[in-house]
């Protein structure tokens, strides 16, 4: 009884975020809508973006609201509830429809076939049976060319970079989460989502020098996309995180490279291919705290090596 007592809270809690999130995606629509007629009068560039920013948003909102559909019917099911499914358009366009009669065709007057007609049709099919032919002969084989050898799955694939934490908040809807802007060397700071109230004060996050991968997949937390991760190092039972820092003099937008794995970072990672997900394993910090992958430090090219205040022998996260 106390099982079908919190399938039921559940399933009450479940349709209430779906309610709020079908709501969410009709607000993010009406929103979409206005900026898009906004870009189109006024042609400005920033409305632009906050309109392909809320498509993201709404796309992921989307997924979010399919997801707790699939729990919600799977509950429902689980509680006896009977599953009942609509009509869809399609089945009801698949109703076979009565075909009228359609009247006989009157017979036609008989017309007699004139002499000169016979040799036109004649000289008529010699161009058809000669482009007949024309298409029967067999097409010339083109050679395959080799495909180029897949790129290894290895750091030099990640684009890590130094960053500076140009300003940060609190998220307003998540009492772990900070919301920070960091210069990564491209102009316009990118926004970053990090779960770090727990290890640094705000204080501590102004203007700090940090180590950031920006060719990540944005990912929507809490409302806000964070177009990058802030690389820490994390404890063993998770419990604590410490900034990656980059050596003296770095300057936002130095690349941090590891020699012998010399390749070019791709702009942004496939995430059904989880690139990432497989290089994450081999970071770590040694017994010096020097960050490092497979053994091979964090380097910015003549300034030195990055590494954690105190965290040694850490994953890198």
């Amino acid at each position: 009884m106390a099982d079908i007592q919190d399938d039921k809270e559940r399933l009450a809690r479940l349709r209430k975020r779906a309610e709020e999130t079908e709501k969410m995606v009709a607000q993010l629509r009406h929103c979409v809508g206005v900026l898009k007629q906004k870009a189109v009068e006024t042609s400005n560039s920033q409305a632009k973006e906050e309109a392909s920013l809320l498509e993201k948003e709404n796309i992921q909102l989307r997924r979010e609201v399919n997801e707790l559909r699939k729990v919600l019917v799977d509950l429902e099911a689980r509680n006896g509830i009977v599953q009942v499914p609509l009509p869809s358009a399609a089945t009801a366009a698949a109703k076979p429809s009565v075909a009228s009669p359609q009247p006989a065709p009157a017979p036609s007057k008989a017309v007699e076939p004139k002499v000169d007609q016979q040799p036109k049709q004649k000289d008529d099919e010699k161009p058809k049976e000669k482009a007949k032919k024309k298409k029967e002969k067999p097409k010339p084989e083109k050679p395959t060319e080799a495909k180029a050898p897949s790129q290894p799955v290895d750091v030099s694939r990640c684009d890590f970079r130094v960053g500076k934490i140009v300003s940060c908040e609190k998220h307003p809807d998540a009492d772990i989460l900070y919301v920070e802007k960091i210069d990564v060397g491209e102009g316009k700071p990118r926004t970053v989502l990090s779960g770090l109230v727990n290890d640094y004060t705000l204080e501590e996050m102004q203007d700090r020098m940090v180590v950031v991968i920006c060719n990540l997949r944005s990912r929507l937390m809490r409302g806000i996309l964070s177009e990058a991760m802030v690389m820490c190092a994390v404890t063993t039972d998770h419990d604590k995180s410490e900034f990656i820092d980059p050596p003296a003099g770095s300057v936002p937008g130095d690349r941090v490279i590891f020699e012998g794995y010399e390749g070019t970072p791709v702009p942004l990672m496939n995430p059904k291919k989880k690139v990432f997900e497989q290089v994450q394993p081999d970071l770590h910090t040694d017994e010096n705290c020097v960050a490092n992958y497979k053994g091979v430090p964090f380097n910015v090219p003549g300034k030195g090596v990055c590494r954690a205040a105190s965290f040694s022998n850490c994953g890198i996260k």
